[in-house]
This record gives structure tokens, sequence and C-alpha cells, in this order.
């Protein structure tokens, strides 16, 4: 099965790779040439057949490790022109089992060696014969056009006991195995992976149609060729998973017997399967005059795709360490990054049951987002896809040929199912106007674009089904001093508004200091209600954890900071880690969410203070308190005083810096923690400014101050210094 595909995908931006180096390396990728040195010999070929059917074969063969190879490539093995049908047909006739099959992951077009020629001959009674990668189906195509273009009978003799081949080796049920006559483990499955069943049906379609390639053939064999092929269709409907009434897509394999969905290699679950399922598709959407039944197929499929489709991030690859694995070789790396203007993606695989994109690693232990997957994998593998938008393209005219009275794409309403609630009461410049009265002299702070600084934005860290959250890291420009020190900086705006981009002042200058600064985005009150957004900040310190290595982060110097409601999340960070209640069983679990510093500013630490706790008067005007827990503390002070940092301190409490306003209303608390931490020897300061607003932390003159209070408090916490 295909580990990695490439063909599909338009050349993204890169982070920290040229544009023009990065489409080179994917040509490369793509052209299936990885670290081979190849010399096309040009010669005159008898006929043009297309070679793109072996492309993913001749791939695997001098890229990917295959033990079951009984020849590998020699260095700078030469390969026929794509015009040299005759050669290449040959090697094809050579490949050939006694069987009748061919198996997979060869170069059809390399110029074999006297020695490769003499194992293959030794290996004709082999019986690693497949369905995969393109094997069988292709060869058996390629030298029916070869006999109709030369009447080599040779190649006639060939391509019949090809086609014997796929008749024998198809189920009662209408199916073909990944691979015959071996059918042990998952390889007996009826296998949709990487054209294996669709490979085999295109080619008794172009038999059952009366193709031209095809003419020459016996009646006999062309009438048990459409047997075998409205067998083959039948399955394939049969096969179509169901959600309740609904039709949806297939999976990669179904089990040989019952059809059902069934997993294959450990990180291939019993999955819906975006990829496979859109070339289902295209095949069903070829069908002239199709059966009442094929036309419900396509249109249930149609409106799985339109459901399934991810919006919103774009799936990049990157420059990253060579780094050899067991199958195959990387200096790239896949990461995916947030952006509202991007086109839709899909994922691999979705969920049974929740239709959520689902990942795996080799432990076969399913992750939702592709950070939770190795590198080894999410190199190896093609994770997302763009395949079933090209079926979308192609649904209008076939609609409205088939089915004119019945249009699945006819209303939108996913899109506004999927918008997040935003609310954007609290802004930088909305904070800003409203201090204007008091403090004439106060400018927001703003980011300078430091060339001392790396910014990396919009890396998505989580996902909540098709909701994807993000963090940006604010980095020193050099990495000779790396790891470094981290600070994950929470943004306010009373749990139910604000923006990760408003610390991004602070975090460049924070970089300038030496530390990587983490700004990240969390689920606000209008999207979960606590404690959804502590949870998705915990994952953020386990990806900071999980991914220090390639971003240069110390994965054991983290600190929290934060304002206002920001603060109190930094608060509820640094003293609830490794407790049971807390854990939310997420991203990385095997990741600690410990840190070693909090920095808290004008964040409320104790919600059971009344300055806090009594603000709901108004039931037309809730507080922030009552809209993140959804209930007031009359109405249910459990879970404010639950909330509250104050309540979990403890001995394993790291330092902790409060800077505070001249407002009184967000000291609540502060006293009582500070104390509790000096009892336990726990370093605690306190800087409370004698004449500042609120959002201070946004606003010059006093971040500066900010800044050199929080430097010198990390510096001696995280440096030592």
């Amino acid at each position: 099965m295909s580990r990695l595909r490439l063909r599909t995908l338009s050349v993204p931006k890169t982070i920290g790779v040229s544009t023009a180096s990065f489409v080179a390396a994917l040509l490369v990728a793509t052209s299936s040439m990885h670290g081979t040195a190849f010399a096309q010999v040009q010669g005159r070929g008898t006929d043009s057949v297309s070679i793109e059917p072996f492309r993913d074969s001749a791939h695997h063969w001098y890229d990917i490790t295959d033990e079951e190879h009984v020849i590998t490539p020699v260095a700078g093995q030469r390969r026929y022109a794509k015009g040299q049908m005759k050669e290449i047909a040959d090697n094809i006739l050579l490949y050939q089992k006694k069987n009748g099959g061919w198996p997979k992951n060869y170069d059809m077009q390399a110029i074999l060696t006297p020695r490769q020629r003499d194992v293959l001959r030794k290996h004709v009674d082999d019986n690693q014969t497949t369905f995969d990668n393109g094997a069988t189906h292709a060869q058996v195509d390629f030298l029916a056009r070869a006999y109709r273009a030369t009447r080599e009978e040779k190649y006639r003799r060939g391509c019949v006991r090809g086609i014997e081949f796929i008749l024998q080796a198809q189920y009662p049920n209408g199916g073909w195995p990944q691979f015959y006559p071996d059918t042990s483990g998952y390889r007996r499955y009826v296998t949709f992976n990487d054209g294996a069943m669709m490979g085999v049906m295109g080619v008794l379609r172009h038999i059952a149609t009366g193709a031209a390639e095809y003419a020459w053939l016996d009646e006999p064999l062309r009438v048990r060729a459409k047997s075998a092929y409205e067998k083959g269709l039948a399955c394939i409907l049969a096969c179509q998973i169901r959600e309740g009434r609904e039709l949806t897509g297939w999976c990669q394999q179904h089990d040989d017997r019952t059809l059902k969905p069934r997993p294959a290699r450990s990180f291939e679950p019993a999955a819906a399967t975006g990829m496979e399922s859109a070339e289902v598709v295209r095949f069903l959407m070829e069908i002239e005059n199709p059966s009442r039944e094929i036309i419900a197929s396509v249109q249930g499929a149609v409106d799985w795709f339109f459901r399934s489709r991810i919006t919103g991030i774009r799936a990049e690859f990157v420059r990253a360490p060579n780094a050899r694995y067991r199958f195959h070789v990387a200096d790239f790396d896949r990461v995916v990054i947030s952006d509202p203007d991007a086109p839709p993606l899909w994922a691999r695989y979705y969920e049974l049951g929740t239709n959520v994109p689902l990942f795996c690693n080799r432990d076969g232990k399913p992750v939702y987002t592709l950070g939770e997957v190795d590198r080894e994998r999410r190199t190896g593998y093609a994770w997302y896809t763009e395949e079933p938008a090209f079926v979308i393209a192609r649904y209008p005219p076939w609609q409205r040929r088939w089915d004119p009275a019945r249009n699945v794409l006819a209303a939108d309403t996913l899109l506004r199912a999927r918008t997040v609630p935003r609310d954007t009461s609290f802004t930088t410049q909305s904070a800003w106007s409203k201090l204007l009265k008091q403090y004439p002299h106060a400018r927001p702070a703003t980011f300078a674009g430091s060339g001392k600084v790396r910014l990396q934005k919009n890396l998505v860290y989580a996902a909540h089904g098709y909701r994807h959250l993000s963090l940006d890291i604010c980095s020193p420009a050099d990495t000779a001093g790396s790891p470094y020190p981290v600070v994950m900086l929470i943004h306010g705006g009373g749990w139910r508004s604000g923006d990760r981009s408003q610390e991004l002042p602070m975090a460049e200058a924070l970089a300038e200091r030496g530390y990587a600064a983490v700004t990240v985005e969390y689920r606000l009150s209008a999207e979960a209600r606590y404690p959804a957004g502590l949870h998705d900040l915990k994952t953020a310190i386990r990806w900071i954890r999980a991914h220090a290595a390639e971003y240069g982060l110390h994965p054991d110097r983290i600190a929290v900071m934060g304002g206002s409601a920001g603060g109190t999340l930094a608060g509820l960070l640094g003293t609830t880690a490794g407790l049971p209640e807390f854990d939310d069983k997420g991203a990385y679990p095997a990741r600690s969410t410990a840190v070693q510093a909090i920095v808290d500013m004008d964040g409320v630490l104790d919600f059971a203070d009344s300055a806090e706790s009594g603000k709901d008067n108004d039931p037309a005007r809730p507080s922030a308190g009552k809209l993140w827990f959804g209930a007031s503390f009359k109405d249910n002070p459990d879970i404010w005083r639950h909330a509250s940092p104050v309540r979990w301190v403890s001995r394993q409490t790291p330092p902790l810096l409060v800077i505070n306003s001249s407002v009184p209303r967000f000291r609540g608390g502060r006293d009582e923690m500070i104390s509790r931490l000096r009892e336990f020897g726990i370093p605690a300061e306190v800087y409370e400014f004698p004449d500042a607003p609120h959002p201070f932390w946004l606003m010059h003159p006093w971040v500066d101050t900010v800044r050199d209070k929080v430097a010198a408090f990390l510096d001696r916490v995280l440096k030592g210094v």
C-alpha cells in the first residue's frame, strides 16, 4: 500500500524554505526519482502508451524499503523513455509470474541488468502477486495496448493470462483481495486502498464496454469479464458505509465475507476514507445510464464529501533535518497551518460513528491531529487529500444529467453550522479608546517585526472535530542559543473575547530577551464553557513539549503568563498540573502539563471574592464568570470555587509573579495565594502600579515596566541568572 502520495498536492507556501527550492524538491518527490541518478535512454517508441499507472510502484522501488523485493535498483539505474513501448512491454512480461499476476513496487521502465533479469526468471513461481499500487491491472492494460499496436503474440498471451488471473482472484461477492493467492491477514480483505479494486474494475469496464484496446479478445472471455464487472459493481455498492439511513464513503478495505469495514496495517484503521472514496465515486460517475442504486450511491457520497470537508487549514511541507527511517528517508516534514483562505481539504480517514478526522501512529492508537503523528508517519503517508474537490466539481453536470430533481449541494448549511461564535468586545483598540479620557498619554503596544526575532504563525496544536486551535511561536532569530526557555502567553477578554494576536508585542519583547514566546488560542465561553479553555491550554503545554526539538524550545523550562482572564488561566495551569480532576486525557497524554513559573497580570485568583462573585445582579447583563461557568455564583458556588487557582496551591506550585493595576477588583485571592506559597518556601513576588488601568500590559507606558519585571523574574526562575 502506498505510504505517501504526492501527485494530488498543490505546491504550498513553506516555512523557512524558498518557493523555488521547494518546488524543485516537490518535483523530485512527485517524479519518484528521490536519491537516484537516472539516464533516460532516448529511443524511438512504437507507440505512446501511458506509463503513469506505474509511477507509484516505481517510486516505491527506488525510495521505500520493501523486504519482499527480489531485485533492488543499482546505482545509476537507467530507464527506458516513456515512448519505448515494446521495451517496457518486454519488461512487463519478464516481471509476470507463472500464475499470470504481477508483484508490486518495481519500475517497469528500468533497463535491467543481466543479473536482475536472471533473478526475476528464477522467481517466476513466486506468489507475491497483487492488485496493490497499480500491480496487475496496470500491466494487463499496457499489454492490451501494446498488442493492439504491434500484433505481437507474446503481448496477447501475457495480457490474456493476466485477465484470467483477475477472474480467478475474484470473490463470489464480487470483490478482489489485495493479494492473490496469498490471502493471509489483511491481504484477504476486499481492498479499495491505492486503487486495487478500482484498477481491476477499470480494466473489466474497458472489456465490458468494447473499448478498442480490447477489441481482439474472444467472445467467451469478454462475456466472463463482463459478468465479473457486474459482480464487482454490486460489491462496490454493498460496501458503501451507512450512517443511519445516509450513504457516505468507503473504507480502504472491507471484510471478504461480511463486507464490513476492516483495519489493515496498525496505522490504517477501519474508517471512512476521503481519498479512496473519491476514486470510487469518480468511477461510478463515469457509468453511462446509471441505475437508481448507482445514482443514490453517488448522491450520498457527494453529500458526505461536502459535509466532511475541512476548511480553514492547509497542510504544508517544510524543510527538516534529514532522517532515515526503516522504510524511507525524509529531509522534510509536514505541518498543519490555520489559514481561513485555504481551499478545503479532506482527511484520509474519518472515524466511524463520529465522522471526525482521524489519524494513527504505528501503535494503532487513534489521534485527532497530524501533529500527534510521529514524524516517520507524517512524512511516510498521505493523511490529507484534495481528491473529493474534483468529484464535487464534476457533480453539477452529472446531477443535471442523471438526477435533475435532487441536488445535494443546493443548500450550504454546513458553513454556518461550523462558524465559531466570535465576541469582539475586547480588543486592544477598544481597550485603548475606553481609557484615553483618563490616560490621554496611553498608546497601544505594537509588534515591530524585529529582525532579531523569528515568528512562526498559525501552527495547529489541537482539534475538536473540525475545529482547529492554533498558536504562534516568537523566538530569537539566532538559533545558536536554542533550546530557548518558553513563555506561553494567554490573552484576556473575560473568557469570552480577546485574541492571541494581542500578545504578540509582549512575545516579541520576550524573544528579544532570549525566550521563545508562544501565543495561544483557546475556546471561549460562547463556544465551550469551563474547563474547556483550560484543557486547551494544557494541550498546548503538552504540544510544546512534544514538539520542542522541532522548534528549538526547552521542554523543562516553561512559564505561563496572562492578563486578566489569561492571568487566571495561567494561575490554574500552574496550580493544577498532575491533578486527575483537571486531566482532560487529550492529545499527547504522556507529556506533563507542569510549568516552572507563573506570571499573573490582573487575573483573579479567587472567584469566591465578593468583587468577582457578587456581580450577577442583572439577568440581562450576566457577568463574564456566569457566561464561562454557565451559572451565577449564587446558583453554583462550587464551580466558581473549583476554578479558583488559590484553592489548588501546593508544594508543587511553581514561583509566582503578580503584577496588578491600580484597580482593586483584580486583586481577589492574591494575598492569600502569596501567603500560602511563602509558607511552602516558594518564591512569590508582587508589583502593583500606583496608577494604571486594567489592560496595562497592552499599553505604553506601562508595558515597558511589565517587560522589565517579567524578564527579570523569568531570568531568575528559568535561567538561574
